[in-house]
């Protein structure tokens, strides 16, 4: 089955279904032996070690130091950078636009400006540039941390493009929608506003959280899943507690005990974040 988008571009329901298969170990491997052999990666791993040892003279007697130099020094070269680059191209580049399509489909993040391969390239070439930030040393799923990247990329180029066209759009042709809004916002009580914008404000500080990667891929998977029941919210609101909860364990693909845990580790982060909330309300 086939649907045509308002761009002209036709999608299969393939394109849309949610499913990670294209994204597999092999891509995962891929994705580590790319960043061995970048540049960018290696000199940020290197700054990390010896800033994390306390020792910023490069001419320390280590061996790991002098492992990484070495490798950084065989990265400038042609044959490397060639090899890392066919590693793109035959291993990682396909599944990095599925990565995006799934994303700008699913988020419906269609932009009005540009037809969906143009938004793919201009995108998965944001991820190209952002490529050594992610490290997967810490354990964490190169794709958990590329589609929130992407996902961040996507979003505020639409909002971006949404801006400049109501900015563009003429009073008169609004008229009605601005002066529908005023009266809502002198007939409806601020407190629904401040939940959505309190909403959001999680929302977006948990998106950071995913990009840091700094955390264990349950809980990884667990706020992943969180955050694509935020972007559902509406049809959740009236929902009891073990339905939200089943809800993430489907998304999150994880055990009822492994969801627990994750969440009993977030619910930490999340009341630190609501504390830095109220602090930045009332400064």
């Amino acid at each position: 089955m086939t649907k045509t988008l308002d761009t002209g571009t036709t999608v299969t329901n393939e394109v849309r279904d949610k499913s990670k298969d294209y994204w597999t170990a092999e891509t995962e491997r891929a994705v580590k032996d790319f960043l061995n052999l970048d540049v960018v990666f290696l000199e940020r791993k290197l700054d990390n070690y010896l800033k994390e040892r306390g020792e910023l003279d490069e001419t320390i007697d280590d061996g790991y130091v002098a492992e990484l130099e070495y490798r950084i020094e065989k990265a400038y070269s042609p044959e490397v950078q060639q090899k890392k680059e066919l590693i793109f191209r035959k291993e990682i580049e396909k599944p990095l636009y599925r990565l995006v399509e799934n994303i700008i489909f699913t988020y419906k993040l269609i932009s009005h400006d540009v037809d969906v391969k143009t938004l793919q390239k201009l995108c998965v070439t944001h991820l190209y540039l952002k490529f050594a930030n992610f490290n997967p040393d810490k354990g964490a799923k190169s794709y958990s941390y590329y589609g929130t990247i992407a996902k961040h990329y996507l979003q505020n180029r639409k909002k971006d493009l949404d801006d400049l066209k109501s900015v563009n759009l003429s009073w008169d042709d609004h008229k009605e929608e601005a002066e529908s809004k005023e009266n809502y916002e002198i007939d409806a009580p601020n407190e629904k506003n401040e939940v959505y914008e309190f909403f959001q404000y999680i929302i977006d500080e948990f998106e950071d959280e995913v990009e840091k990667a700094d955390m264990s891929e349950n809980d990884l998977k667990v706020i992943n899943a969180i955050l694509v029941v935020f972007d559902d919210r509406d049809n959740f609101a009236d929902k009891n507690r073990a339905t939200i909860h089943d809800r993430i364990r489907e998304e999150a693909r994880l055990e009822k005990r492994e969801v627990s845990y994750s969440l009993g580790r977030i619910k930490k982060r999340y009341e630190q974040k609501k504390i830095e909330y109220i602090r930045k309300k009332d400064a």
